[in-house]
């Protein structure tokens, strides 16, 4: 059951983010693998990557995470069958939602965020300076053999829409 609902979230995912992350840039593919890599596998440090991004990235692109982080986090809340699983995952993108709405994100205030993310994951910060997202998929590619069937379809799906050889 937990498998099916996560393979739903990362279906509802992955299409909503099908134009941010088809056309988008490094730091777009960046930014949603880390979203995906916090959700699934709850790595904290992939939650700073994620916010370290917006951070970086352009106020357009921002605010076009922030509507995506909106758009899925009330569909998980409103959701006909939500399940305690679901409305945690809401309130995270929420939370995240609120974090990169809180202000207008300066130079420094990036520069700060890539140094608290290297302070917690080096790994994270030197990706993120390349706008690598495959960091996240090498660091769980072993877990992604114990997906279910399901699974599976909605991260190819993923790595499609992405572009990426390699995504979480």
């Amino acid at each position: 059951m937990i498998g099916l609902i996560v393979s739903i979230f990362i279906a509802i995912f992955s299409g909503v983010i099908w134009l941010g992350v088809k056309g988008g840039t490094g730091v777009d593919r960046y930014f949603y693998s880390a979203v995906l890599t916090w959700l699934k596998y709850s790595d904290e440090n992939a939650r700073l990557a994620a916010l370290a991004a917006a951070k970086v990235a352009s106020p357009n692109a921002q605010e076009d995470y922030k509507g995506k982080l909106i758009v899925i986090s009330t569909y998980l809340r409103t959701a006909e069958e939500a399940n305690s699983e679901q409305i945690k995952n809401a309130e995270l993108l929420f939370n995240l939602y609120r974090e990169i709405s809180s202000k207008n994100w300066t130079v420094e205030d990036a520069k700060e965020e890539r140094k608290k993310l290297f302070g917690a994951e080096p790994e994270y910060a030197q990706a993120l300076n390349k706008f690598d997202p495959s960091v996240f998929a090498k660091r769980y590619s072993n877990n992604n053999l114990s997906l279910g069937k399901k699974e599976k379809v909605h991260v190819q799906l993923l790595k499609s829409l992405a572009g990426e050889d390699k995504m979480v």
